[in-house]
C-alpha cells in the first residue's frame, strides 16, 4: 500500500478551520469577547463609585483654593478702595485747613449715621459724605467693600448723607470727641486708624490677650471675620487679624469708657471698651470706628 506524505509546513483544511474559527472574520474582537457588534460595555457600579470618589476629592482640593483666590482678589480691591478714600481725605484737608471731614458738632448729642437731612449734628456718615459732596471723591463705588457688596450711592447736589448700610461698607473714625478741641487732621500720629472694614457691631468684652480664635469673633464681618483692611493716618492700608490694631493696641471698633459715661475716660488702651454712641472719644489714641453693623 502506497502512503502519500503531506508536504512539510502545511496544514490540512480541517485543521485550519479549527484554528481560525475562534477569530472573527471581520477582524473585530467584539464577537470574540461575547459582545454583539452594536453593543457597548457598561460601567460597573464599582467603577462608577471610583469615578465619583475621584471627582469629590478633586473638588475638595480645588473649590476651597478657588474661593480663597477670589477672596484674596477682593481684599486687594478693598485695600485699593481705602487708599483712594485716603487720597480724597488728603485733598479735603488741603482745602480745609488740615481738618478731615466733619459736620456740626454737639457735645451733648450722641453719634448718629444715615440720617440724611434730619440731623447733621455728630453725624459720622454725613461727615464722610463731604468727600463726595465737595468733589474730593470722584466715585461712590470706592465706599463699597467688594466682599460685602452693596450699591453705589447716587450723587445729587442736595444730598447730605449715605442713605443706609448698602451704600457704605466701611466705618470712619468718629471726628467728634468730648470737646471741640478733639479734631481729626492730616497731622495725626501715624498709627492712628482713620477707617477700616465695617464695625461688626457685636460684643465688645473680648480682651486683647484672648486666643486668636476668640478675637476673630469681634473682627469685621466684611471678610468672614478673618480680619480687616485698616487705613492708618500715614496712608498705609494693612490687613489686621484682630481689632486691637490701633495706637497702643487700641480696639478700633470700641470707645474706651463705661456704658453711660459722660466724662473723659482714663481706661488703658488695651481695655476692650464698649460700643456706645453716647460716649465720645477723649484721648488721641482712642479710635472709635462708626457706624457699626446695624
Amino acid at each position: 500500500m502506497r502512503v502519500t506524505a503531506s508536504p512539510p509546513n502545511t496544514v490540512s483544511t480541517d485543521t485550519r478551520t479549527t484554528i481560525f474559527s475562534a477569530v472573527p472574520a471581520d477582524g473585530s474582537s467584539r464577537r470574540f469577547m461575547g459582545l454583539s457588534p452594536g453593543s457597548r460595555r457598561a460601567f460597573t457600579l464599582i467603577e462608577l463609585l471610583v469615578v465619583v470618589g475621584i471627582l469629590i476629592i478633586l473638588a475638595s482640593i480645588f473649590i476651597p483654593y478657588a474661593l480663597r483666590a477670589r477672596e484674596n482678589s477682593r481684599r486687594i480691591v478693598c485695600r485699593d478702595n481705602l487708599q483712594q478714600i485716603f487720597n480724597a481725605m488728603q485733598s479735603y484737608a488741603a482745602a480745609n485747613g488740615s481738618y478731615l471731614p466733619r459736620t456740626e458738632y454737639d457735645p451733648a448729642a450722641s453719634l448718629t449715621a444715615f440720617q440724611d437731612r434730619s440731623s447733621l449734628a455728630n453725624n459720622v456718615t454725613s461727615s464722610l459724605w463731604l468727600l463726595v459732596r465737595n468733589g474730593h471723591a470722584k466715585s461712590t463705588t470706592i465706599f463699597l467693600c467688594p466682599s460685602l457688596g452693596g450699591s453705589p450711592a447716587p450723587v445729587s447736589v442736595d444730598r447730605t448723607d449715605f442713605w443706609g448700610p448698602p451704600e457704605l461698607g466701611y466705618s470712619y473714625a468718629t471726628p467728634f470727641g468730648q470737646s471741640e478741641s478733639y479734631r481729626l487732621t492730616d497731622t495725626l500720629k501715624p498709627q492712628f486708624v482713620l477707617m477700616a472694614d465695617r464695625n461688626p457691631g457685636c460684643r465688645s468684652d473680648i480682651a486683647a490677650d484672648s486666643p486668636l480664635l476668640l478675637l476673630s469673633t469681634v473682627n469685621s464681618l466684611n471678610h468672614g471675620q478673618g480680619g480687616q483692611n485698616v487705613l492708618y493716618a500715614y496712608g498705609s492700608v494693612e490687613w489686621q487679624i484682630t481689632p486691637y490694631c490701633g495706637m497702643n493696641n487700641d480696639n478700633i471698633y470700641t470707645v474706651r469708657g463705661a456704658r453711660g459715661a459722660t466724662q473723659p475716660t482714663t481706661l488703658p488702651s488695651k481695655q476692650s471698651g464698649v460700643l456706645d454712641p453716647v460716649i465720645l472719644p477723649s484721648v488721641e489714641d482712642d479710635t472709635f470706628l462708626y457706624p457699626p453693623k446695624l
